[in-house]
């Protein structure tokens, strides 16, 4: 079993799984190394992005409604205007997060740029290593900064984003509760504040995590290689 967080690893411990071996390795995106940067910028160009802008990642969950996508509106506003950025709107799951992107989007008073179009995973990676930081609801945009040396803010609509942010040894989350009473003041200024250190942070630890991330495959290999000579013994 592999997993890829420490969190995930104790939870399994707690229900007394012990069987087969269990390994925290990582998310197979950190071995990656494809990010489209050309055609990022051609996207970028295309939607009269500029300047300075950070990556949003807005997804439906179960306490997402008229007033969370309200809510998520100012505090995008409030990042974007008071660290003078442009919010590009990336979809993960391009039908799925496209609706509720464009009604965070139509609730904002800054102009909100929306990529609309599916990406392939080469694209957005290239289109968020040329960030100046991250906002992510959806997990895999956590995942897709952090592989790409982009500091990101995670929304814990669900405890894999917090847990997530914590095995990679980032505390920037946000709460959706904070997101309703408008307590997210302090945590997206510090965030804000120390991205260059977190930018040069995450550039340390990715060697690891891509160690970790090819793991995923040799243990693979290991089984199939194992289950092959099983067959060749039993005459399969």
């Amino acid at each position: 079993i592999t997993l890829r967080d420490r969190e995930s690893g104790r939870l399994l411990k707690e229900l007394g799984v012990t069987k087969p071996r269990i390994e925290i390795t990582a998310d197979p995106v950190f071995s990656l190394n494809d990010f489209d940067t050309e055609s990022a910028k051609k996207i970028l160009s295309g939607h009269n992005v500029n300047g300075k802008y950070i990556c949003i990642s807005v997804r439906n969950f179960a306490d997402t409604d008229t007033d969370f996508v309200r809510n998520f509106s100012k505090m995008v506003d409030y990042i974007c205007t008071r660290y003078d950025c442009i919010p590009v709107f990336l979809t993960m799951q391009y039908e799925k997060d496209k609706a509720i992107s464009l009604e965070v989007i139509k609730n904002m008073n800054k102009k909100g740029i929306f990529v609309d179009r599916p990406m392939s995973v080469s694209e957005i990676m290239g289109v968020i290593s040329l960030a100046d930081a991250a906002v992510a609801v959806r997990l895999h945009m956590l995942i897709f900064a952090t592989a790409a040396g982009v500091p990101v803010l995670g929304i814990n609509y669900d405890p894999k984003v917090r847990s997530f942010q914590n095995t990679v040894g980032f505390e920037f989350c946000i709460e959706p509760a904070q997101i309703s009473n408008g307590e997210y003041k302090q945590t997206i200024d510090k965030f804000m504040s120390e991205r260059e250190e977190i930018r040069k942070k995450t550039k340390e630890i990715l060697p690891e995590l891509k160690n970790k991330a090819k793991e995923n495959a040799k243990i693979a290999m290991s089984l199939i290689n194992q289950e092959k000579t099983t067959n060749e013994q039993s005459g399969i």
